[in-house]
C-alpha cells in the first residue's frame, strides 16, 4: 500500500501484490459484475465492481495500473487533501 501526491494537487492510494498479472485486455472487464478470469477462481466476481462503484460514488476513480510489473496494482485517485 502506498499513498502519494498527484500533479493536480490530489492524492492517490495504490495497493499491489506480487501475484499473477492481469492481462491488459481484461483491464476494463474485471470491473464488471460476475466476471472471473479463471473458471477455477473461487470468487463471485463482485469485489472489484463494488469497489469501483463505491469509488465513483465518492468522486474517486479506481483503475488497474497497467504499467506495474511483478504482480497487480490497483490505484484509487482523486483524493482531496
Amino acid at each position: 500500500m502506498n499513498c502519494y501526491a498527484e500533479g493536480d494537487g490530489t492524492y492517490a492510494i495504490s495497493v499491489s501484490n506480487e501475484g499473477p498479472a492481469i492481462p491488459a485486455a481484461d483491464a476494463e472487464r474485471i470491473f464488471s459484475p460476475f466476471v472471473r478470469l479463471s473458471a477455477t477462481e473461487l470468487s463471485l466476481g463482485l469485489g472489484l465492481p463494488l469497489a469501483s462503484r463505491l469509488a465513483d460514488g465518492m468522486g474517486y476513480r479506481l483503475v488497474l495500473d497497467l504499467e506495474h510489473t511483478g504482480g497487480v496494482r490497483f490505484v484509487v485517485s482523486g483524493l482531496q487533501p
